[in-house]
């Protein structure tokens, strides 16, 4: 009989120690947002974007240890970010911030991620970026037309991308040339 009562409470504790991980995942799901493929896509390309583009001397010194990656209030795409967060880009560390988009945090960035779908807020923020060396990606119709320099967007459900060489060219970053060759090219029209 003793062992009969300690196999049914053996039973009633494994039973309760399930239930309890079952409702400690349930609330981990719910509680830890998952990134989705398509963001975690989109960090990689951007993390791969810097690989192979050269900025001028003065803008990555040589006693800075960093590229520091911006998104404009962006704490959704942040996720996908902390994955490439760390990993090292011509011997620098790739750093991620969010920043508001009249942030003075832009003055330090080498890559801005705007991922608005406001033109105005695109606008607004590649202005403020006018005359500095940093890489701009974007995610909306007409971005290169705006004067970004790279865009995402979705084709045959695979992420592709535009380059805006000569917008490159006015940041004064060099474009490597099997980048460009992946990218469908834009040209701005002669004024």
């Amino acid at each position: 009989m003793a062992m009969t009562k300690n196999k049914k409470w053996l039973k009633w504790r494994v039973a309760a120690v399930i239930w309890v991980l079952i409702c400690l995942a349930t609330a981990l799901t719910y509680a830890i947002p998952l990134v989705s493929l398509e963001s975690r896509v989109k960090a990689a390309f951007i993390y791969n974007f810097a690989k192979f583009v050269e900025w001028p001397e003065q803008a990555l010194p040589d006693k800075d240890d960093t590229i520091l990656l911006c998104a404009i209030e962006d704490t959704d795409f942040g996720q996908a970010f902390d994955l490439i967060e760390e990993k090292i880009v011509k011997g620098r560390k790739v750093v991620y911030q969010c920043c508001p988009k009249s942030s003075r945090a832009l003055d330090t960035c080498h890559i801005v991620y705007l991922n608005s779908q406001d033109p105005k807020i695109v606008q607004e923020v590649l202005r403020s970026l006018k005359g500095r060396h940093v890489l701009t990606v974007g995610e909306l119709d007409g971005f290169v037309q705006l004067g970004g320099i790279i865009n995402l967007y979705s084709s045959d459900n695979k992420i592709r991308f535009e380059i805006n060489v000569d917008a490159a060219n006015r940041a004064g970053l060099k474009l490597s040339s099997q980048l460009l060759k992946l990218a469908k090219i834009y040209r701005e029209e002669p004024k």
